[in-house]
């Protein structure tokens, strides 16, 4: 059996099934992002599993690391046991170059019987600078009128092209990424994305594709 990148998943599918509230492969964290190989958010993290099979190298690894910060709290590096010191010697490097810290995952102890999918490890918080680059515009726009609504204040992004004070019901998604951390930075965002993520279509884009060319 070859230890490729269809064969882990099936393995993580499978060690992984039923934790979590929500868990996606080839997840997209926003337009023109990486797509992290496997996801799983729950009340307390939001975990990133990255996937290395047999064939595969780690020239990607460290632009990978780079794009995942701000965006979890947990990230594991999944390698076969023959990649573990070459594993271990990138992950040392994308901590002491970028502060960024990963768990690692052998392939071989998921193929055992008695691996425990519960995993302690350090998390971190999620950044509220970049977290909003996660949501979709009607996302943001909804959180943002619950805090005008529950602040009682006028949530305004200036326009410094115009020179006038936007409402949020005339923002465009990248203002409303700009002022999301005044507004937003001592909310739960683990709680906020786990009522997106059940309330969200990830399916959207592709069913409307599907359904302009029937």
């Amino acid at each position: 059996m070859k230890k490729n990148e269809l064969y882990i998943k099936k393995l993580l599918s499978e060690k992984f099934k039923g934790v979590g509230n929500f868990q996606r492969f080839e997840y997209c964290m926003h337009i023109g992002s990486t797509r992290p190989d496997f996801v799983i958010l729950d009340d307390q993290d939001f975990t990133y599993f990255e996937i290395k099979g047999e064939t595969d190298d780690f020239c990607k690894f460290e632009g990978q690391t780079v794009g995942s910060i701000g965006f979890f709290t947990k990230r594991f590096l999944v390698v076969c046991k023959k990649h573990e010191r070459l594993a271990r010697s990138n992950i040392k490097y994308a901590w002491e170059t970028h502060r960024v810290r990963w768990g690692l995952i052998l392939v071989e102890d998921l193929e055992q019987d008695n691996f425990a999918h519960k995993i302690e490890y350090k998390s971190r918080e999620l950044d509220p600078r970049i977290f909003p680059k996660m949501l979709w515009r009607e996302e943001k726009a909804h959180i943002l009128q619950s805090v005008q609504t529950r602040l009682r204040t006028k949530v305004r992004y200036y326009c410094t092209r115009k020179k006038e004070w936007k409402p949020i019901s005339r923002m465009g998604s990248y203002e409303m990424d700009e002022i999301f951390h005044e507004y937003c930075s001592g909310m739960d965002l683990i709680r906020v994305l786990n009522k997106v993520f059940a309330n969200r279509n990830f399916d959207y884009f592709k069913d409307r594709e599907e359904n302009r060319l029937m």
